[in-house]
């Protein structure tokens, strides 16, 4: 009878020590998907409110061990039944597990429904480290769109900006082709998108033009406790021309007819056909209008004018349609009513990076209430079964007394 009572809390404790287990569900390969969570031994969607590139980053380390290339929009299975159960997710991006984020209620969608859930690219676990010694990794972050932020890189392990001192538009330019665009419009300084909250990684960068990759430029390393006058309120920006222009319906609501206008020497205008298009192009598309991702898209109702003799492949991480592959497409071979349409996700919601973070958030890497319970179930299982092998070894001991004992 005890065994079986001890079998049921070891099982209860298995169950909710899951609670925050994460699962990528539904991508394209094993480094991408819908970010599923477990809650009561069920897995739920994680709303992609205020889901952003640093909740990316923890949810691929937490699951992979690596970092993200972009929050991305995985639709779930039609008639799945799945709910959401995480909302209001706010990342620094140094923490070691989701639920060591500010967050809402696990099990609790509040207002978000499934249609609305995040989910993620990462590099992979087993490419990437190699790929990182011999590479720069950088990225725009805290943007009004895609191709203009801060300036952050991947460096000794993880994520952190650039200082601007001697930061120009020189070095600006090797960044903003580095992504694939043009050049840089503008080397910004003074933390003109914001500042970060993750460490300052690099300054003095200095590059002459030729490089391929800023890594491949000069620069000092910042490392904890040097004496430097680098803070969060000096942080390096850049806005790249990438040559597109992404309008989406009024420009203002985030849904409607895409157009794409291209400027250089052959400058064009137009839509673009609904049998090339995917989500990963609705994403990229979508950040460069200004929005934090896509949502969905589908055929325009009636044809509205020229269409772009262009599509696009893109793997969802770039910042711009420019950087993804353009093939020549022959506009005669889709029908009329053919141009996509798009919804993107909102802008409500989505939060400076350096807002202050909200009051009672778990430290990182702190533990889920399941996690905490299982460890405590976890620790008087131990404390019964000390007792059980004390009494038994008592009795046995007893009963050894007992019959050697004289007559």
């Amino acid at each position: 009878m005890i065994h079986r009572i001890l079998i049921v809390f070891s099982l209860l404790g298995t169950a909710w020590a899951a609670d925050g287990d994460l699962t990528l569900v539904g991508g394209s390969d094993a480094d991408s998907g819908m970010v599923y969570i477990e809650f009561g031994g069920q897995q739920g969607a994680v709303c992609n409110d205020g889901f952003d590139v640093y909740a990316a980053d923890v949810v691929c380390k937490q699951t992979l061990g690596s970092t993200s290339k972009a929050t991305a929009r995985f639709p779930p299975t039609s008639g799945s039944g799945l709910q959401v159960f995480l909302d209001q997710v706010e990342c620094r991006g140094d923490e070691s597990a989701l639920m060591g984020c500010v967050h809402g209620k696990l099990g609790d969608s509040g207002k978000c429904t499934v249609e609305n859930s995040a989910g993620v690219i990462c590099w992979n676990p087993d490419d990437f480290p190699s790929y990182a010694k011999n590479h720069g990794i950088f990225r725009l972050s805290g943007g009004p769109v895609s191709t203009a932020g801060r300036v952050e890189v991947f460096f000794n392990g993880s994520w952190g900006s650039i200082c601007d001192e001697q930061w120009d538009v020189e070095d600006a330019d090797v960044l903003c082709k580095q992504l694939g665009c043009d050049a840089a419009v503008k080397a910004s300084s003074g933390s003109r998108y914001g500042p970060g909250v993750l460490d300052i990684k690099l300054s003095e960068v200095q590059c002459d033009g030729t490089e391929d990759d800023m890594i491949k430029c000069r620069y000092v390393v910042l490392e904890r406790g040097m004496n430097t006058t680098c803070t969060h309120e000096r942080e390096a920006g850049t806005n790249c021309d990438c040559g597109v222009i992404v309008t989406i319906g009024d420009g203002q609501a985030g849904r409607g007819l895409l157009k794409v206008r291209l400027i250089g020497s052959q400058e064009s205008e137009g839509t673009l056909c609904f049998d090339s298009f995917d989500l990963r192009v609705a994403d990229v598309a979508c950040r460069e209008a200004g929005f934090p991702g896509a949502l969905s898209f589908s055929e325009a109702e009636a044809s509205t004018g020229p269409m772009l003799a262009t599509s696009y492949s893109c793997t969802g991480s770039e910042i711009s349609l420019k950087a993804c592959v353009a093939t020549a497409f022959n506009t005669s071979q889709c029908p009329e009513g053919k141009e996509v349409e798009l919804v993107c996700q909102s802008k409500e919601g989505v939060k400076p990076t350096g807002a202050t973070v909200t009051t009672g958030a778990p430290e990182q890497g702190g533990l889920s209430t399941g996690a905490i319970v299982g460890i405590v179930i976890g620790c008087l299982l131990a404390v019964v079964l000390i007792v059980l092998i004390l009494f038994c070894w008592l009795r046995n001991k007893g009963d050894a007394s007992g019959g050697s004992a004289p007559i």
